[in-house]
């Protein structure tokens, strides 16, 4: 089986209302515990395939409602000092990278969904 992927856009999601500052504030920050600021490494990498025709307008509109909801995760991880971690919620977003793959070969379609199909 060969799977060919080619990118078509990168961009970035950002919420539908930017966070809440006060003007001249910093934006309002999460403060991380060290068992955070521990498993800092362990980054999820999230690849979902969806067959054609999705709309990548409509995932993107419906992930920046998420981001309302739940401005942690287009956050950026900070550092003060020595021992102060925190989630900047900045609005800034998540990047979104649209891809095409095309699968030639094996048995395309099926199998499960985890690594050993």
């Amino acid at each position: 089986m060969t799977v060919n992927i080619k990118v078509i856009k990168d961009s970035y999601v950002r919420p539908t209302t930017p966070p809440a500052t006060s003007a001249g504030s910093s934006p309002p920050r999460v403060e991380l515990a060290g068992v955070d600021v521990l498993f800092n490494r362990m980054n999820l990498r999230v690849v979902y395939f969806f067959p054609a025709p999705l709309s990548p307008h409509v995932l993107r509109s419906s992930l920046s409602k998420v981001l309302d909801k739940y401005p942690i995760l287009g956050g950026r991880q900070r550092k003060e000092g020595k021992k102060t971690h925190y989630i900047e919620l900045n609005g800034k977003g998540v990047l979104v990278r649209q891809q095409l793959a095309t699968v030639k070969g094996g048995d395309k379609g099926k199998g499960g969904g985890g690594r050993d199909g």
